[in-house]
């Protein structure tokens, strides 16, 4: 009977249990010669569990014993123990932390820019694992073997699953892979690195929704999830195709994948553009903008665009032939708050109906640092209006054509703040305005 305190293998003592099933145990445990902490996982033979669990136990330790990536727990050693029962041993490295699992479990909800991250660090390692010869598959990726260490870093875990070879034809199998995160072909025995893709997909949309994949709707065409998240449309995409029943629809490769999360597939591609599907643009000609970078702080400046001197003569014009009347009304005025109040607004109606378009003396800047982004509205100058957001609430920047002017729209997890409309930018000016912020947050990832 194992407890702690416990001397395995003549240097592993024992300190505490890190979870049991059938026949399988694991410890955190203290090599002591070395003076480090480790996991001993324990496989024992009998009753219910059968050899065929001792051979993906011994091809788990023969595959660990290859790999050398800062994201995969170490291995360390391979043994058996056999005074009474059959027993075998296999050691890794300790990481400190927590399972995603376990966050999930706890409450956490991830946020889309912190999902991203996962899906770019967990498809490097799977980059890694699938460009070896022969490729190895983990076949089991789900949110209880990823690891958010201590130091912050993501860590794949439990290779008990793992293939390193091409699946033989007529040769028997056994049925690995967790139900909701294995893909179709992998209950056939057919795994291959686009298998991993898929569990790691279904394995992201678990972060995304709170939701086991399980537990989702799905039909023919794979798991339906739309409805239960507000995240970037774009994105969604990327995981539908991450997802895909269909291997000729999936992604082939991590690589793929990782290329489409970076270069713009995780985009929108509607009429509102995404800035990444754009050449390189720079500022326009002409442009009254202002932009200033410094390495902690982005700020746009879009000033007030002032009356064109046709507005100007139709301004004077107004003013002669109301001459008059605003005599009166302001002799009126004075003896009256309220006739002063009626006065001022017909001035304002008179002017929106002269001209609806302009708004000669609203401008505003655009502030981003390391936390948040600021919008500072003014009006002749005179700040009257501030909006910040938190950059990772921020999910997307987008621009579009209204009537041929160019309107920039910053997307948050609660609002949407449109930039243009009334400061008449061109499109090019809004396609350059929207591609500056787009690549700002992008770095600030």
């Amino acid at each position: 009977m194992l407890e702690p305190g416990s001397i395995l293998h003549d240097r592993y003592l024992l300190q505490r249990s890190l979870g049991q099933s059938r026949g399988r145990q694991v410890w955190l445990a203290k090599d002591q010669p070395q003076g480090r902490s480790v996991v001993v996982k324990l496989l024992t033979l009998g009753g219910d569990v059968q050899w065929e669990a001792l051979k993906l136990f011994e091809r788990e330790a023969q595959v660990l014993q290859q790999l050398e990536h800062p994201r995969i727990p170490k291995h360390r050693d391979y043994f058996s123990l056999d005074d009474q029962i059959l027993c075998f041993g296999l050691v890794q490295d300790y990481i400190p932390g927590h399972s995603l699992k376990q966050l999930l479990e706890s409450g956490k909800r991830f946020k889309e820019a912190e999902i991203r991250r996962i899906a770019r660090e967990l498809l490097a390692i799977l980059v890694y694992l699938h460009g070896l010869n022969p490729p190895v598959l983990h076949r089991d990726i789900k949110p209880s073997n990823i690891i958010l260490g201590d130091d912050q870093q993501l860590y794949l875990i439990d290779f008990g699953a793992v293939q390193d070879a091409a699946p033989t034809e007529g040769k028997t199998f056994t049925v690995v892979g967790t139900y909701g995160y294995a893909p179709i072909e992998q209950y056939g025995g057919r795994a291959v690195p686009a298998s991993d893709l898929y569990a790691l997909g279904t394995t992201l949309i678990h972060l995304l929704t709170g939701t086991p994949p399980a537990d989702l709707p799905q039909d023919e065409t794979g798991l339906k999830f739309r409805q239960q998240t507000n995240a970037n449309p774009g994105f969604v995409r990327w995981l539908e195709r991450m997802i895909q029943p269909s291997l000729i629809k999936r992604f082939t490769s991590a690589e793929e994948s990782l290329k489409a999360l970076k270069t713009g597939l995780n985009q929108q591609n509607t009429s509102l553009q995404s800035p990444e599907s754009y050449p390189t643009i720079v500022r326009p000609m002409g442009s009254r903008i202002h932009l200033k970078k410094t390495p902690v702080a982005l700020q746009i400046d879009i000033p007030a665009i002032g009356l064109p001197w046709i507005d100007w003569v139709k301004a004077s014009l107004l003013l002669v032939v109301l001459s008059p009347f605003v005599m009166i009304l302001l002799l009126v005025a004075f003896t009256s708050p309220l006739l002063l109040v009626v006065w001022l607004l017909v001035v304002w109606v008179c002017y929106a109906v002269l001209f609806p378009k302009f708004h000669p003396v609203l401008s505003i800047s655009l502030v981003i640092d390391r936390k948040k982004l600021t919008l500072v509205y003014r009006f002749s100058q005179v700040a009257y209006l501030q909006r910040e957001v938190s950059l990772s609430l921020i999910r997307n920047v987008v621009h579009y054509q209204n009537q041929g002017e160019g309107i920039v729209v910053v997307q948050s997890d609660r609002k949407k703040y449109a930039i243009g409309k009334e400061y008449h930018l061109s499109p090019h000016e809004a396609i350059w305005v929207a591609r500056e912020i787009d690549q700002w947050l992008r770095q600030k990832e």
